[in-house]
């Protein structure tokens, strides 16, 4: 299901929404939303659209117009959400669903210091990047 391909994707919107200083709430809508806006309303996918056509015994891919006009309205509306929703962090602070804990730091350290800390390029990291080439090479070439 889509569901499990969004969730590794989240991580990705809030440090967008971080670096953009918006809240995580913002982060979140920017993939879950507009994945599920697209996929909801899809066009061309063929696995949910062509077995429901099928099981409706429709043509195949009918329909595209109509399709394509929910689609578009489904987009509008999750954007404008996403925009009303920063504008309302832009006028204040306060207005964030998260209250004023925008992105809960670490339990065991504050932010800043878990920012500050440097890790060591050590023997052990440079063996893990170099055997996640290997691999990515070893799947491209099959």
């Amino acid at each position: 299901m889509i569901v499990n391909s969004v969730i590794g994707f989240i991580p990705i919107g809030i440090i967008v929404a971080r670096t953009l200083k918006w809240d995580a709430i913002v982060g979140v809508a920017i993939i879950y939303l507009g994945t599920y806006a697209g996929f909801n309303a899809t066009i061309l996918s063929p696995s949910p659209l062509g077995i429901s056509q099928k099981i409706a015994e429709l043509p195949m891919f009918s329909g595209i117009g109509l399709r394509t006009a929910i689609y578009i309205s489904f987009l509008l509306a999750t954007i404008l959400y996403i925009n009303w929703y920063v504008k309302r962090l832009k006028k204040s602070n306060k207005g964030s669903i998260l209250g004023d804990n925008w992105f809960p730091s670490n339990a065991l350290s504050s932010e800043k210091e878990a920012e500050k800390k440097e890790v060591p390029w050590t023997i052990r990291h440079k063996l893990i990047l170099l055997v996640a080439v290997l691999s990515l090479i070893a799947f491209l070439i099959g």
